[in-house]
């Protein structure tokens, strides 16, 4: 069809040009509505209060500890199995409480990671191990998981109960266990703590003393950790 006015030229691809005009700016805007749509702004953690701070932060009964409990030192680690880094903070957690057994309370809490699913899981396979033995048996299951996993989310999580048993549990017990997904909400507690805490990079050390509150993201040598154990036993 052509143009009403007619001192207006015929001009197909000024046309054309429109129309491609037109479905651009549709397509824009679609886009643009979906997005806002799906795409929610990640809340910024309240850390406004430092009573809440003190109160996430506090050792709690359900808190799985390696070490003297009542230590003047806590450290707080949030960590997942399936995070590399994790796994060589791990190596050092172990030799740093053979140095220092009676002054630190370390403290593992769960941070499973969503870029490594399997995470969640073993998680909970650690607290179904905690169910049958205490903290130390927990820890030696953290121990086995850590050996067994190339933290890379690879495990086959039917070897789950088998690690069990290689440390003597039962597996039976352990299995049920995983299979009613009791320990979720636990799990789910530890993450969703870490996150109104700030944390995002695995692992994430919290070190307290009575007046002093540490902070610090990703993987710390001995040497790092061991200072800081020292300059904090030496303050008055």
């Amino acid at each position: 069809m052509l143009p009403s006015n007619k001192n207006m030229p015929y001009n197909p691809w000024f046309i054309r040009y429109k129309k491609a005009l037109f479905i651009s700016a549709a397509t824009i805007i679609f886009f643009s509505a979906a997005a806002s749509y799906f795409v929610q702004p990640k809340k910024t953690p309240d850390l406004a209060s430092a009573e809440k701070v003190s109160d996430r932060l506090a050792l709690r009964a359900e808190d799985h500890v390696a070490g003297n409990r009542e230590a003047p030192i806590t450290i707080i680690e949030y960590s997942s199995v399936e995070c590399d880094s994790c796994k060589k903070l791990h190596t050092v957690f172990k030799e740093i409480l053979r140095a220092y057994p009676a002054e630190i309370a370390w403290v593992f809490r769960h941070s499973p990671q969503t870029t490594h699913p399997k995470s969640f899981r073993e998680a909970e396979a650690l607290e179904c191990a905690w169910e049958q033995g205490g903290d130390d048996t927990f820890f030696r299951y953290l121990n086995q998981l850590f050996q067994t996993t190339r933290s890379d989310n690879s495990i086959d999580l039917a070897l789950l109960p088998h690690i069990a048993g290689d440390i003597g549990l039962n597996t039976e017990l352990f299995a049920t266990c995983l299979e009613d997904r009791r320990f979720i909400k636990r799990v789910n507690q530890d993450l969703y703590t870490g996150e109104a805490l700030g944390v995002t990079v695995k692992p994430h050390l919290f070190i307290l003393t009575p007046r002093d509150t540490i902070s610090l993201s990703g993987y710390q040598s001995y040497a790092a950790i061991e200072a800081l154990i020292t300059g904090l036993s030496q303050k008055p």
